[in-house]
């Protein structure tokens, strides 16, 4: 199975809550794979964190450009990995609060020139 195939096995919304994915990945381009995840809807707002040995700056750009939040380089470090994941976890968290505050504020104040 492919590496795009295993995303697409989850596909309902909140069954993810980030993704660690290497660039260099057997049968899909890691970049792609990144740029179909952020052009899918039920997908879009996931972390993405690149885990590579890829070390060149171009490298870096690119998965950057591609939609991943982060990159890590091989080899890994568990610490780093715990605290890159945690904070683009609590990011993600942080952005969906937002999001919903702003939903049920817009619906308070729809017709009112009250800020939430």
């Amino acid at each position: 199975m492919g590496s795009w195939a295993g995303i697409t096995l989850v596909q309902r919304p909140g069954a993810v809550d980030l993704i660690l994915m290497d660039i260099m990945l057997p049968g899909v381009d890691g970049l792609e794979a990144c740029r179909r995840i952020t052009t899918t809807e039920w997908l879009q707002g996931i972390p993405i964190i690149v885990i590579t040995v890829k070390t060149e700056e171009k490298d870096l750009l690119a998965a950057f450009a591609a939609g991943a939040m982060d990159y890590i380089r091989k080899p890994v470090n568990p610490a780093e990995l715990v605290a890159r994941v945690s904070s683009a976890l609590a990011l993600r968290e942080e952005r969906f609060t937002r999001k919903a505050r702003g939903r049920s504020c817009s619906c308070a104040h729809r017709n009112s020139n009250k800020r939430c």
